[in-house]
């Protein structure tokens, strides 16, 4: 199978063995048998996903380090002679080819040097993940609730949405890596010399490039409703404590409106209008990402030309557009709804626990259309050549030779260090205090509720309650 359909194949896989695996029975029968508890952690989602990752990892890092990094300025020349002798490459000379493709050595040490960075990264995005799995599986064994004993490898639900965040970077960083890798091909002339022309290599290794950057994209916007998911769970049982106040309220009339009040519908409307930005970064950039994906496929597959080809440039731009600014509207709604109290009582800073994810948003929309600026043929570049005079810069302009293709190199090279960053980030930002850590390892039939017990006791301190404790109802202890 070819590698980048490899990794939305492994993806895909995850994503739905995800699904598979919250679901009750499915967890009791991988841990139907105590002796092999072990067995039950080797078959969950999050170890699954690490090996499948550092499998990606050492394979992208090998391909690289063993067959690209090594290859001397000779060696390279003579496969873009061939390239260019043999191909209609539209370039007059071949310098002036050679100077399109040319990889600087500043270039090559930082992209080689990024191979370090994605394996830092996954290493500690590693070791974060396991320190929440071995703390949620500890929790479960302690747990009064009999299913979470006999289930302790199965993560609570919120430390479930945690795992993605702490997650995305590692992604980032592994498809940046496979992304470098398709570039070494094209400008080392190493798929040209498999006996493709010219233009057949480029849109081939260009096409594989941008398909494992769409990758990256999608599992952030995977993230980011995962996210979004937390902080919904959060405020949902915030307005659960309403609920309870409102039944054991000494007043009859207000436990009588009580039995009437819908409580269902007020949580999922909150939850959905406070995200709404969210939900539509997540929706339009699932379309972006899949018309990406094919027009990138087409230039690797002749079978998805057809779908490609009905994708007009003008729509791909309008989305573009769009999705910058919904990008923007969610990192706001986010940035607001991250300081809400129900919120930030029980996950701390939670602005800065979702910077890391806005940080690689916005690298990831921005950084590649910064960097292309300043290519040879752009507007600026452009521009600069016209006004060069005037502003003294001839001699720079004309001495100016950075394309496209260095262009998404350094873009790529970039990524790995900066999902180092934020894997550093998490790191940091994730580091939960006591109080914070027993709002998120929770078991239970309703362990949005279970929650606010304490604000409960709180809120109703010294007050007079009907018979029956509060426990007993609906959202109490099971």
């Amino acid at each position: 199978m070819d590698p980048r359909r490899l990794c939305w194949s492994f993806l895909l896989f995850i994503v739905i063995w995800r699904w598979l695996t919250s679901a009750a029975k499915v967890q009791l029968f991988l841990h139907r048998w105590r002796n092999t508890a072990r067995l039950a952690l080797a078959l969950q989602w999050y170890t699954l996903f690490f090996i499948g990752s550092g499998g990606i990892l050492v394979w992208s890092a090998y391909e690289l380090l063993s067959t690209y990094a090594v290859m001397d300025a000779g060696e390279i020349e003579s496969n873009l002679r061939q390239i260019w002798a043999s191909s209609n490459t539209t370039y007059a000379t071949f310098d002036l080819f050679a100077e399109e493709v040319h990889i600087p050595m500043w270039l090559s040490r930082l992209n080689e040097l990024g191979v370090c960075a994605a394996v830092l990264t996954f290493t500690l995005s590693a070791r974060h993940v396991w320190h929440l799995v071995r703390t949620s599986a500890q929790k479960a064994r302690a747990s009064d609730y009999e299913l979470a004993r006999s289930t302790e490898w199965k993560p609570a639900a919120r430390v479930n949405l945690v795992l993605l965040v702490i997650s995305m970077p590692m992604v980032f960083s592994i498809m940046a890596l496979r992304s470098s890798c398709s570039m070494w091909a094209l400008m080392t002339g190493v798929s040209g010399h498999r006996g493709l022309p010219w233009v057949a290599s480029a849109e081939l290794e260009m096409g594989k490039c941008m398909s494992n950057l769409e990758l990256a994209s999608a599992f952030q916007y995977y993230t980011v409703l995962s996210f979004t998911q937390l902080c919904g769970s959060y405020l949902s049982s915030k307005l659960g404590v309403l609920e309870v106040i409102m039944k054991v309220s000494s007043d009859a009339s207000v436990r009588t409106a009580a039995q009437n009040f819908k409580m269902s519908e007020y949580q999922r409307s909150s939850k959905f209008a406070t995200f709404l930005a969210a939900y539509a970064f997540v929706f339009v950039g699932v379309i972006v990402s899949l018309l990406n994906f094919f027009t990138a496929e087409a230039a690797v597959d002749e079978s998805y030309e057809l779908i490609a080809d009905k994708v007009d440039d003008n729509v791909r731009k309008t989305l573009k557009s769009v999705f910058l600014v919904i990008t923007v509207l969610c990192v706001i709604n986010m940035s607001i709804v991250t300081r809400m109290e129900a919120i930030t009582e029980h996950l701390g800073n939670a602005n800065m626990k979702f910077m890391g994810t806005r940080l690689l948003l916005i690298i990831a929309q921005v950084q590649s259309v910064v960097i292309l600026a300043f290519t040879v043929g752009s507007p600026s570049y452009r521009f600069l050549s016209e006004h060069a005079e005037k502003l003294g810069l001839v001699e720079h302009v004309r001495a100016w030779e950075f394309s496209e293709y260095q262009a998404l190199f350094v873009h790529t090279s970039l990524l790995s260090f900066e999902s180092l960053l934020v894997v550093i980030l998490n790191t940091l930002t994730w580091h939960l205090s006591q109080a914070h850590e027993d709002s998120l390892f929770l078991f239970g039939p309703d362990e949005a509720r279970e929650t606010f017990l304490p604000d409960i006791e709180k809120l109703l301190g010294g007050l007079k309650r009907p018979s029956g404790d509060y426990r007993a109802l609906p959202g109490g202890e099971q």
